[in-house]
């Protein structure tokens, strides 16, 4: 089941956000070994604000296999907040019309390739969606170097805004890598293009 959560309404649906937090910790700090805030075993940072907008689907058992979180970046954004040296085009990292996806996950049961491209089409689809009917124009990310390949075979509207840079001290420390920006544009193509990469349909009720 594909929810969107407000986190202006995150103090009446506690359940579901702890699950979410405590996955993330389970994913970025244990798993991927990043060094970031935490809070007793959650991952809650500076973005989960009342502005930030949470898209989860969940299993028939309630596990949560896929998640994506946005902001809008007259706010705070990740990009124009610690790695603007990501921008090499002449382009705003923020902007009124300009959303930013973060906390990417996605990981259904049993995975087969089919199922891990139809489980990320569903939440892209998903988010754009939502992004389309509130006036968004971009989405733009801040992804491992490695994934662009990923973003790029949903859509051929992927846009890299610059180059590969080192983080946390790079790939040949724990914790760190290489990462990029890309840029999405809010369209009926760049939604169509998703849907038929993960071979689903686009209805999808935001």
């Amino acid at each position: 089941m594909m929810m969107t959560l407000l986190g202006e309404r995150r103090a009446g649906e506690t359940g579901i956000f702890l699950d979410l937090f405590k996955l993330r910790y389970d994913v970025f700090v244990q798993r991927r070994q990043w060094s970031i805030p935490t809070r007793n075993g959650l991952d809650i940072d500076e973005y989960d604000t009342r502005q930030a907008i949470y898209f989860v689907e969940r299993s028939d058992t309630g596990a949560i296999e896929s998640h994506v979180r946005l902001n809008p970046t007259m706010g705070q954004s990740l990009l124009a907040d610690y790695f603007p040296h990501l921008v090499e085009i002449d382009t705003p990292a923020r902007g009124a019309r300009i959303w930013e996806a973060t906390r990417y996950i996605v990981q259904p049961k049993s995975p087969t390739r089919a199922r891990v491209a139809a489980a990320r089409a569903r939440l892209m689809v998903r988010m754009l969606q939502w992004a389309e009917m509130h006036g968004a124009e971009y989405i733009q990310a801040v992804i491992d170097t490695h994934m662009l390949q990923h973003f790029a075979q949903m859509t051929e509207e992927t846009i890299p805004l610059g180059l590969s840079h080192a983080y946390g001290g790079g790939p040949d420390v724990p914790g760190g890598g290489e990462c990029m920006a890309i840029r999405w544009p809010v369209t009926e193509k760049t939604i169509a293009d998703i849907a038929q990469f993960g071979r689903i349909g686009r209805s999808t009720a935001p």
